[in-house]
């Protein structure tokens, strides 16, 4: 072996003992398995004239710019609301309560 195999050898060594240094092993962790509140909702696609007026209201002072594209509804009246851009190249999520309060926003793409 070479000089510089050598040194290629024993730097290659190095970088796999100093990636083996920083794996921890980890035993009888606790997971939360708690399920979130959202991954429970069901939504289930309505008409958009079937929203409340207040969360057509909140819609059109909140995103003037943009238009309801889908709308959806859970059992607990929640709504999903689904918007796109007047140029149509983005669109936006948001949720609501039926009296037009925001619940949290989802960028979309």
């Amino acid at each position: 072996m070479n000089r510089t195999s050598k040194i290629a050898f024993i730097g290659l060594l190095g970088v796999s003992t100093l990636g083996m240094a920083q794996v921890e092993k980890v035993e009888n962790a606790e997971v939360d398995t708690a399920p979130t509140v959202t991954s429970l909702a069901e939504y289930s696609q309505i008409d958009r004239a079937k929203l409340p007026q207040a969360v057509k209201e909140a819609v059109a002072d909140a995103y003037a710019e943009m238009t309801i594209a889908q709308a959806f509804k859970t059992p607990a009246d929640s709504y999903k609301i689904v918007l796109v851009a007047q140029d149509q190249r983005s669109t936006k999520t948001v949720y609501a309560t039926a009296d037009g309060k925001w619940i949290k926003e989802d960028d979309g793409q």
